[in-house]
């Protein structure tokens, strides 16, 4: 009978995305086989030697009995499953078009053995509900990502965790020198449907002091809805503008285009403005900056900042431009 159920030769590599479960089958396998011969009383470290591979033996040459050798091949093998990360994962699984209903419920049902639920209390099951509700909708990923360090841990631990890792960032500004120059990116607030989503390189609005739209003269509106955005101009032959609006006759105009990751917006900067435009230099770098007596704060196009690859300390604040409706938050600050 133990011909049958000897098992195959372990060779594994532990960081191939299957090796937990060849693993798990393989000891399996190993286990009913020593079972099987359990009459011989066979040295089982011995045996455990003959039935891996010499990539594996290297692993556990110099365990002394049988136990600490499988422990070690499973500490190996058998990565450690962050409780808080399998449910969101299982909270946000969502069904493939190519899949049916079956083979969603089997891809859910594969994610629950590491979201390890158990028999609680009401109390704890809403305890457990508002840790992962929070640790999910954190603004900082860096704070997120060290509470995600831990295995498991209640409400209260990860409250106080990140609150310890904000307190943290923000005293550490102070160590930084006072000419630092913050970083920002100008964008329009993020679409309400799926539907009226656009690439960032579609969705473009002017910025200016009216409210007729730049670019086909009605009512201010996103770019992606403008009714010129494909048109072609009859007066200089320029597409995405009427002729109406064209202001080719009133000379060149200075623009400057920030991108971001929701959308691209074009700040056209108007004759009167030509002399307001002047050189600057930023970490030693020559730059054409537009100066504004008025705004609080100096704020850089993302593309600079990476461009140089300029480091971005993580930090949020409400930008409100003057005489529009226009919000926009920045991305951080550097120095």
């Amino acid at each position: 009978m133990d011909r049958f159920l000897r098992p195959e030769r372990f060779d594994t590599d532990p960081n191939t995305q299957d090796s937990a479960d060849t693993w798990e089958h393989w000891f399996c396998t190993f286990t009913n086989f020593l079972e099987s011969v359990d009459s011989h009383s066979p040295d089982k470290l011995k045996t455990l030697f003959n039935y891996v591979a010499p990539s594996v033996y290297r692993f556990i040459k110099d365990c002394k009995d049988y136990e600490s050798a499988i422990e070690t091949l499973r500490e190996i093998y058998v990565q450690p499953k962050n409780e808080i990360f399998a449910r969101h994962l299982l909270n946000t699984c969502k069904q493939d078009g190519a899949e049916n209903l079956d083979q969603f419920v089997q891809k859910l049902r594969s994610l629950l053995p590491d979201c390890r639920f158990t028999a609680v209390s009401a109390e704890q099951h809403s305890d457990e509900a508002l840790r992962d509700a929070f640790i999910s909708g954190l603004y900082s990923n860096t704070i997120r990502q060290r509470l995600l360090e831990h295995k498991s841990l209640d409400f209260k631990t990860a409250y106080d965790h990140a609150k310890s890792l904000e307190l943290a960032q923000k005293q550490s500004l102070s160590f930084l020198p006072n000419n630092q120059l913050p970083c920002a990116t100008v964008s329009n607030d993020p679409p309400k449907s799926p539907r009226s989503q656009v690439s960032s390189h579609e969705q473009t609005t002017a910025v200016s002091m009216g409210t007729p739209c730049f670019f086909c003269g009605y009512a201010r509106h996103p770019r992606y809805k403008c009714p010129a955005k494909d048109a072609t101009c009859k007066n200089c032959g320029k597409k995405g503008h009427f002729q109406k609006v064209c202001r080719s006759s009133t000379g060149s105009r200075n623009t400057s285009s920030v991108s971001s990751a929701l959308s691209c917006v074009t700040a056209a900067a108007p004759e009167c403005l030509k002399e307001a435009v002047t050189d600057v230099k930023a970490n030693g770098v020559p730059l054409r900056a537009l100066v504004d007596t008025g705004s609080s704060e100096s704020f850089i196009s993302e593309n600079v900042v990476r461009r140089n690859k300029w480091s971005v300390l993580p930090s949020s604040s409400e930008i409100t431009l003057a005489s529009t409706q226009h919000k926009s938050f920045t991305l951080g600050h550097c120095f």
